[in-house]
């Protein structure tokens, strides 16, 4: 069996698709923001005040 290098690997096995879209449309399409977790259960509330956040 023949050893592979990495881009051979990548070459032949990942499969991109190149889009183009705005930040905007990714929070405005449904398809989207029904994806989007904003609060993530590993996700640590904020604990910073004011005066530490602003230093």
């Amino acid at each position: 069996m023949k050893k592979l290098s990495i881009g051979e690997i990548f070459l032949n096995n990942l499969k991109v698709e190149n889009q183009l879209k705005e930040i905007s449309s990714i929070f405005v399409e449904k398809t989207y923001t029904k994806k989007i977790n904003y609060k993530p259960y590993f996700q640590r509330e904020y604990v910073w005040g004011l005066d530490k956040a602003t230093y």
